[in-house]
Formats: C-alpha cells, sequence, structure tokens
C-alpha cells in the first residue's frame, strides 16, 4: 500500500485531487479520474496516464480502510521530501471538498512546527518549566528585571520537528496605567500568528490573582479570543513552596481563582475545562508525593491543538518510551489512555480504537511505514503494549 502512496505523490496535485475526488464523491476507475479532470481544468498530465487506473482499485480500499485524512497526510508527507513546503502550503489551502481543520492539520504535517505561548511575570519559572519538560535547556533561565513591550523566542528542533517557545513577559509584568495595552497586542498579533498551547504560568505560593495578572489574561483573551483558552493549561510552578498540609487545598484555590478571572473573557464553559497542574522544577514530585512531569505532559498533550498533536507527540517520543530501563517522562495507566486517545484523534479524526486498526497502520502492507507519522504510531503501539 506504501507503493501506491508513493505514485500517487509523485503525480503532485492531480494525484491529490483524485483522492480527494474518490473520497468524497464514492466515484472510483475512469469516473473518478474524469471528476478529477474537470476540477482540475484540463489533461494535467491525463492524470499520469493510463497507468492510474491500475492503482484506483487498490486506493480505493486504502481510503475504506484509513480514511482522507490519513491518506492525504501521507501523501503530503512525501511530497514534502523533495517539494517546497511554501508551494504545498498554498496548494493545500486551495484544495475544494476538504474541511478547514484537515487542510490545518495537512499543513502541520509538512510544516512540523508547534508554537507554544507562555504567559505569566517574570520569575515564576516559565523557562525552567519549558526545560523540564524537554529535558534540556532551550529557554534561557535567569534573574531579570520586569520589561515591558518585549516578547522573546527560542527555537528547539527533536526529530525533524521544531518547537517554537514564545515568552511574553512584558504582558504580566507592565503596569496598566503605562498605557501599553494596545501596543502590546498589536506586537502579540504580529509575532504569533498561530498558537497550539499556552501555558499561564503563576506561582503556587501567591495567595491572589495579581492585578498584572489580571491584565495579561484580558490581553491574551482580546488577542486570541475564547478559542485560545481552549489550548491553555494552568501551571502552578514552586509547589514545594507550599506544606504538604495546605498542597491541595491550595491548589484548588488557587485554581478557582484564576478559572475565574478567565471566565470573565471566554465563558464559565470554556474556563471551567481549563486544567491545572502543579510542578516544582527544584523537584520532582510535588507535597503529595507524587511525580509531576509525567502529569504536566499528558495536561498539555490532551490540551494542544488537533493539529498540533502529532508534531508533539513524534517530537516527544524518546522521552517517553526507551528500549532499555526507565523513560524519562513516566505515564501511568490513566496517563497512557489519555495520551493514546489524543494520538488517535489526530491520526484518523478520533476514527482509530485498539490496537487493531493502528497496528494494521504499521503492519504488513500496512500505510504509514517512516516519516513523523510512522514515529507517531510507532509511540502509539509502544504505549499499548505498556498497558498490556
Amino acid at each position: 500500500m506504501e507503493e501506491v502512496i508513493r505514485k500517487v505523490a509523485a503525480m503532485g496535485l492531480p494525484g491529490v485531487i483524485l483522492v480527494v475526488v474518490m473520497a468524497t464523491t464514492g466515484l472510483t476507475g475512469a469516473a473518478a479520474i474524469t471528476s478529477a479532470l474537470a476540477i482540475l481544468g484540463g489533461p494535467a498530465g491525463m492524470l499520469g496516464g493510463i497507468a492510474v487506473l491500475g492503482i484506483t482499485g487498490t486506493l480505493t480500499d486504502i481510503l475504506a480502510k484509513f480514511g482522507i485524512e490519513l491518506v492525504l497526510m501521507r501523501i503530503y508527507e512525501k511530497r514534502s521530501e523533495i517539494e517546497p513546503i511554501e508551494k504545498l502550503t498554498q496548494e493545500i489551502d486551495k484544495l475544494p471538498f476538504i474541511s478547514s481543520g484537515l487542510k490545518r492539520k495537512l499543513t502541520r504535517i509538512i510544516d512540523k512546527k508547534i508554537v507554544f505561548v507562555l504567559v505569566g511575570r517574570t520569575g515564576v519559572g516559565k523557562s525552567s518549566t519549558v526545560n523540564s519538560l524537554l529535558g534540556r535547556e532551550v529557554a534561557k533561565v535567569g534573574n531579570y528585571e520586569p520589561t515591558t513591550m518585549s516578547i522573546e523566542s527560542y527555537e528547539y528542533e527533536e526529530k525533524g520537528t521544531k518547537l517554537l517557545i514564545i515568552d511574553t513577559p512584558g504582558l504580566c509584568d507592565d503596569l496598566e496605567e503605562v498605557g501599553n495595552d494596545q501596543e502590546y497586542l498589536n506586537l502579540m498579533r504580529a509575532k504569533i500568528p498561530q498558537m497550539d498551547s499556552m501555558w499561564f504560568v503563576s506561582r503556587l505560593d501567591e495567595t491572589r490573582v495579581t492585578n498584572d495578572e489580571k491584565r495579561g489574561i484580558k490581553l491574551v483573551s482580546e488577542t486570541f479570543g475564547a478559542k485560545g483558552w481552549e489550548y491553555a493549561v494552568i501551571v502552578f510552578t514552586f509547589a514545594n513552596s507550599v506544606p504538604a498540609s495546605r498542597y491541595q487545598e491550595a491548589l484548588d484555590k488557587r485554581t478557582e481563582l484564576i478559572k475565574r478571572e478567565i471566565a470573565k473573557y471566554a465563558g464559565e464553559d470554556i474556563a471551567n475545562t481549563i486544567p491545572s497542574v502543579a510542578v516544582d522544577n527544584n523537584n520532582q514530585t510535588t507535597p503529595d508525593g507524587k511525580q509531576w512531569l509525567g502529569e504536566f505532559f499528558t495536561k498539555v498533550f490532551v490540551r494542544v491543538s488537533e493539529s498540533g498533536s502529532l508534531p508533539l507527540a513524534a517530537a516527544m517520543k524518546d522521552s517517553l518510551s526507551t528500549s532499555t530501563g526507565e523513560a524519562r517522562i513516566s505515564l501511568n495507566e490513566q496517563q497512557k489512555a489519555e495520551v493514546k486517545k489524543k494520538i488517535n484523534k489526530g491520526l484518523i479524526g478520533g476514527l482509530a480504537y485498539g490496537g487493531a486498526v493502528v497496528g494494521q497502520i504499521l503492519g504488513p502492507g500496512g500505510i504509514v511505514v517512516g516519516g513523523l507519522l510512522g514515529t507517531v504510531v510507532g509511540l502509539w503501539l509502544e504505549l499499548d503494549r505498556k498497558n498490556a
């Protein structure tokens, strides 16, 4: 089946249009080719010549088994190996009959980039938390004076995936009376064209939502709208600064206060779905004795945009699995199930279920044998084996 994908990918746009027509109209064989030619507005090399008729039957079977999403993702992944990303991105944007959500997913597969936005005051541990998640120093850690009108970015590449971390220290450090809100809004919109994950970071040992944090929540809402909060996780740092006897109470109360502030702009329905997690970059455990890194990764992964979930899974695979010893990020059974569910949704729109379907993808005659998709499905299978 991979050979069929390779042949369709080699046809370029005509091959993609043929797949879209077959998947959305149910046409096969010569009828599908005729319809594709009509959409292309010309012979277009007769869709690779009469030889294409020899693969339409197999292509029909592949579409029936794996769906249009996975087939198109693999086709564009193959094409991105030899064709310019910018050209493919423009092509995807103009594809007929497919949803904007699928277009975003296809673009992310070839672009292989995921964007994290960090919101919180200087000194709350945003950079240290990024470094803890990735297992190396990516974001610079230091004691800096609060700055206004500042947006810092750090780029990190892992397994061909680019992770862009954008820190917004001026968002919560500037004083409201300075009057730079509109200027900062314009700066954020210019420097953050997309967002896949947002961390609202605050110290657990604070007792209230400060005025500058309230201002930050307001500006984030005005920049990204209520939808931006759908990708958010509330991260409380310095967890061990709170006594064990007060830990759960502090976590619950701080979460409630920040959600209440977010609800003013995003509504209670969205605000109440935002998870919170406590971390401590100087300790492996929180005051309740539990390791926090696995829970933190799971919360971030579950909340990341659907189109960003596969690149993130590929980038983090080596941290989550290992052939010998313990993985750097250890997941319990519930966390593994949540990660697998998110991967399923990213792969084929939530239609994958259980090891059988995913096993077919990598098994004999399977469609995904390498690249980002192969890496992600390999992680899924490994998590599944560890559940057995």
